[in-house]
């Protein structure tokens, strides 16, 4: 990817829509002789094989009902398993996605805001064999798929929320120094605008709050007074447990790889994605393509909690 990528890709869309529009001209005037040729070969075909059915349709139709029923009846089963099992075929699920939301939060990712079904499935049933840098590999190799298209189309999917669009250049900019292995860039970028997003958000929709954590504490305050429908209680543990735990984690200025001690002296590594850590320009080693992966796609929570959020505080306006 270069600086031109994003240009290529508007000039690409306009000409694709106007081939569209110039076939249509074409195909519109004998759009309705077309349809009624196609509207009476399917008529003639049907025909046809009415004629071969129906000598048979006796003699093979119980065969057929047989078979389905025969299929249907272990689902049956398992399905009533499941129900007297867990209570409800909802609560089972949740338990699997529970499951492998575990699974992958051992290797330090999460099973949400975009990670896949069949990445999150994969880690799970080889939780035992394999290791951090394969799991790293898994899902990192999954966002670079097709020149990024993962990626490129959840950043294009934030150009239609208000809270994001504004900063649509800076992430595209993030993008475009992930894409060239400039993982410092890019998490810095990230960091530092995704406080300018939340402050943002509760400036405009909440209050006038300018501190960050407090900012934090009002959103999820928000969250918890409007209940929403899509935004889980998962969702809700993942993305908090980022801001709180990592986000907002500070770091020890006389050792900056590690974090206050605690009052009984012990220590802790900071953590490179801590937004305070990049603003003091602090982290200088250790960081990689999944950590910056992360930072797009907790940003990414950020866009469904605030569409929920939205639909929730404007219907009390």
């Amino acid at each position: 990817m270069n600086n031109s990528f994003y240009k290529g890709w508007e000039i690409a869309t306009s000409n694709a829509s106007l081939f569209a529009t110039e076939m249509q001209k074409v195909i519109e005037p004998s759009k309705e002789i077309v349809l009624q040729n196609t509207i009476e070969g399917i008529s003639v075909f049907i025909a046809e094989l009415r004629k071969l059915i129906e000598p048979t349709a006796k003699i093979v139709l119980p065969q057929i009902i047989k078979e389905v029923q025969s299929a249907i009846k272990p689902i049956a089963k398992r399905v009533n398993e499941i129900e007297q099992q867990y209570g409800s075929i909802s609560a089972y699920l949740d338990i699997i996605i529970d499951e492998r939301h575990q699974a992958l939060e051992g290797f330090g990712w999460f099973y949400a805001f975009g990670v896949p079904d069949h990445i999150a499935d994969e880690i799970y049933y080889r939780k035992n064999s394999i290791n951090q840098n394969e799991v790293d590999d898994i899902v990192t190799s999954y966002f670079k798929e097709e020149d990024y298209t993962p990626l490129l189309t959840i950043i294009s999917n934030w150009r239609d929320s208000p809270h994001f669009s504004s900063r649509q250049h800076i992430f595209e900019e993030a993008m475009e120094t992930h894409s060239r292995g400039l993982f410092y860039s890019s998490i810095t970028l990230l960091s530092v605008h995704t406080e300018g997003v939340i402050k943002d958000y509760v400036r405009v929709k909440l209050s006038s709050e300018s501190d960050l954590r407090k900012c934090v504490d009002a959103i999820k305050k928000t969250l918890y007074k409007n209940s929403t429908a899509s935004f889980s209680e998962l969702d809700t543990k993942i993305l908090f447990g980022f801001l709180n735990a990592v986000f907002l984690s500070d770091f020890w200025h006389k050792n900056p790889d590690l974090r206050h001690p605690k009052g009984n002296g012990i220590t802790e590594q900071s953590h490179n994605l801590s937004r305070k850590k990049n603003a003091h320009g602090q982290v200088i080693r250790d960081v990689t393509e999944a950590d910056s992966i992360k930072c797009f796609l907790y940003l990414h929570g950020l866009f469904h909690l605030f569409i929920e959020l939205d639909r929730s505080v404007d219907g009390d306006e």
